[in-house]
């Protein structure tokens, strides 16, 4: 698994910044459905390829250091979106089913589209900086299509329906429009940080038609963290409360009477105990993170309901400070339905070990 790409600067002034980044993954292969890792290509094939973040960004201050904006264009992730997680946890790039499915839940943001922040910069007090992130296009441009809830269409959900003409043409079906507006303030300060976002959505389910019915929806989500001891502790939490409408499926020109709605939570520690035996002249150890998160997610379609349960327990040791780590987690995933498929138990023991160049 590999994370690689390359970015740099076409501009670098006091007055003007212009940077670029272009990331690539190969990563577990998820798939949808699947409640655990797939391989990773060694044999079977079946790992992925995918384009990250690649974008184009324009910062400039506006006053001195207080005031800045920051412009971005391309596949870029608004960061007001992202979850306060353990560090730990991520030893897989966050692409599999025990931390990617709880974080694209609560409303993770990485499209392809525009993202402007303006931020307040006042020293000790903290930073402020309200955003906006927004993209049209196939629901495919846009994580936040994984979280639409309910049936749109006879094919699925907002995720799934692009997926209908894969098997006759091998790209995603096109009828389908989503656009996203998602304003957003954050506070970073030494001590605390809060993140928080309401994501609409707007969707046409058949762009060639004037006789469909378009859905909306929306999701409140905020996440904060508490900073102890030099970030040699971090207590974080965050919640997210979501509505959309759905269609009557299989007659797509009307709405249903229900709309979907779901709400998950999180909590979670994360400990630095090399940092604090060193604070306490214990001993002298490189970073040893140890940490734990759980997310609570429970949804009701009107005619179904889902409670799940993400557990994910880990710890990592740096044999070479930011170079190489190796890490242990454990990952757990428990599901109660009314429908009438049951959704499978999950658990995993996982071992890493990684570089960065």
């Amino acid at each position: 698994l590999t994370r690689f790409g390359f970015q740099g600067a076409l501009i670098d002034t006091p007055e003007l910044k212009v940077t670029f980044k272009s990331e690539f993954e190969r990563n577990v292969g998820f798939v949808s459905g699947s409640r655990g890792p797939v391989g990773t290509g060694v044999w079977e094939g079946i790992a992925a390829l995918q384009a990250r973040e690649n974008y184009i960004r324009l910062q400039a201050p506006i006053i001195d250091d207080l005031w800045s904006i920051d412009f971005a264009g391309g596949i870029v992730a608004d960061p007001a979106s992202i979850d306060f997680v353990p560090i730990s946890t991520l030893d897989l790039f966050g692409m599999d089913p025990y931390v990617r499915e709880p974080l694209l839940l609560s409303g993770f943001d990485q499209a392809q589209g525009f993202l402007l922040r303006c931020s307040l910069d006042l020293a000790d007090l903290g930073k402020f900086t309200v955003g906006q992130h927004f993209t049209a296009g196939n629901p495919l441009t846009t994580t936040l299509s994984f979280s639409f809830g309910g049936n749109v269409s006879t094919f699925g959900t907002l995720f799934l329906s692009p997926f209908a003409d894969f098997s006759n043409s091998n790209v995603p079906g096109s009828n389908i429009h989503v656009m996203t507006y998602s304003p957003s303030l954050t506070y970073e300060s030494k001590y605390f940080d809060v993140r928080s976002a309401a994501q609409f959505y707007w969707v046409d389910l058949d762009f060639d038609s004037d006789t469909d019915t378009s859905l909306r929806g929306h999701n409140l989500r905020a996440t904060a963290q508490v900073k102890l001891l030099d970030n040699g502790v971090r207590v974080f939490g965050g919640i997210s409360d979501r509505r959309n409408q759905q269609s009557a499926v299989p007659d797509i020109t009307i709405r249903a009477e229900d709309d979907f709605e779901a709400t998950i939570w999180n909590a979670g520690l994360e400990v630095d105990a090399g940092e604090l035996f060193r604070r306490a002249n214990i001993v002298d150890m490189n970073s040893l993170l140890i940490g734990g998160g759980y997310y609570q997610f429970d949804s009701d379609t009107g005619a179904n309901t889902v409670d799940s349960e993400f557990i994910n327990i880990a710890a990592t040791y740096w044999i070479l400070p930011d170079t190489l780590a190796t890490g242990i987690r454990y990952g757990r995933v428990t599901n109660d339905t009314s429908a009438s498929a049951a959704l499978a138990d999950t658990q995993s023991f996982l071992l890493s070990l990684r570089m960065f160049i």
